[in-house]
């Protein structure tokens, strides 16, 4: 078993959000010059920027201090994302390797699922529904990928999830699209900053998970001007600033603690 941060723990367990542990591809030379720079520097106090100068951007600041001809940091100079920095390390074979380690609902999900098939193979296609909610409770079923003191991680064997951020599209994405309405033709040209879509190739992220900030759409309608009631020759179909959905399942034991329940 490995020794874990506390911060880790609230991740699996609180926020119930799979992660993954990635070991950067250093020499132990390199390792110690890089704890040496950070133990010179702990005193500083660093600016803290949600979309600049966050977590992730002092990975490559730290790397950039004993490989500096790599100039990792200048090339994500405009938004620094976590899932970013994981593909520029990958693509500059920085990764030795990743573990997978799954939330303690995604543990309980792996046992619904395995119920119901091992059911299916019978032919009873319908589970007991007090199993299922045994199984969907933390309190009678506190399965977890934590040890009972949460000071160490168990290897649990799960399939692994497809959440993976190397895996993951472009934060970016462009659209150009044709159309009809009613008798005149018409062009889409829309540009999306981050993040995803449903639509979107699901690879990299949560399931049934969409969040989408600075989009925005213009139609260019092909017009006849002799005609009478034709659009516009550029509307501006849609524009988001910010917008959020997310499906994942949250406990209901959770929500009744937040409100005042005592179990």
């Amino acid at each position: 078993m490995i020794l874990i941060p506390k911060k880790l723990a609230k991740y699996l367990q609180d926020d119930e959000r799979d992660t993954w542990t990635y070991q950067l591809n250093l020499t132990s030379s390199e390792v110690q010059q890089v704890m040496r720079h950070v133990w010179e520097t702990k005193s500083l106090k660093m600016p803290y920027y949600f979309t600049t100068d966050n977590c992730a951007s002092e990975i490559l600041r730290l790397i950039d201090v004993i490989r500096p001809q790599q100039n990792l940091l200048k090339q994500l100079a405009y938004v620094v994302v976590p899932s970013d920095v994981i593909q520029l390390l990958n693509s500059q074979n920085l990764l030795a390797n990743a573990t997978y380690t799954p939330a303690d609902n995604t543990l309980r999900q792996a046992q619904l699922n395995d119920v119901k098939q091992q059911r299916a193979q019978l032919g009873y296609y319908n589970s007991a529904k007090q199993t299922l909610n045994e199984i969907k409770s933390a309190q009678i079923n506190p399965v977890s990928s934590l040890s009972d003191d949460g000071q160490r991680l168990r290897k649990r064997q799960i399939e692994v999830s497809d959440n993976n951020p190397i895996d993951r599209h472009p934060l970016q994405l462009g659209v150009i699209a044709i159309g009809q309405r009613g008798d005149n033709d018409y062009i889409d040209i829309g540009f999306r900053a981050g993040f995803h879509d449903t639509l979107d190739h699901a690879s990299g992220y949560s399931q049934f998970f969409n969040l989408e900030g600075v989009a925005a759409t213009l139609r260019l309608y092909d017009t006849d001007d002799d005609k009478p009631n034709q659009p516009d020759s550029v509307v501006l179909q849609n524009a988001t600033l910010i917008r959020g959905r997310s499906f994942n399942p949250y406990q209901c034991w959770q929500k009744r603690q937040n409100v005042g329940y005592k179990h």
